[in-house]
């Protein structure tokens, strides 16, 4: 069963712009050399220190293994890491089933 995992973030106030540049630069593309599938990134249109990242994941199993993986890794640990942590002030994340949610490839 294939998992959408949602996250949101609050970001550091006025670090929206230097957060999506590191998506967009560093992690993204991490993503997707490891085979991460992202649905949908990017800052609310109301706040820029708002963010969501939506992912897609073959089961919660490859979720789980992807993501030690990819958070283990030296591109991402030397790459976008601190940059991104550093300006993460809270996050949340849900886990949904895939069946049902509206996925835009």
């Amino acid at each position: 069963m294939q998992v959408i995992e949602i996250l949101t973030y609050h970001l550091v106030a006025g670090s929206g712009g230097i957060f999506h540049n590191a998506m967009v630069e560093s992690s993204v593309p991490l993503h997707h050399q490891d085979g991460i599938a992202i649905i949908d990134f990017g800052p609310s249109i109301c706040d820029q220190d708002q963010y969501i990242l939506i992912r897609r994941f073959e089961s919660i199993e490859t979720m789980e293994m992807q993501l030690a993986a990819f958070y283990a890794s030296a591109a991402w640990k030397n790459g976008p890491r601190m940059t991104i942590i550093s300006n993460i002030e809270t996050s949340h994340r849900i886990i949904r089933n895939a069946a049902g949610f509206a996925l835009a490839d």
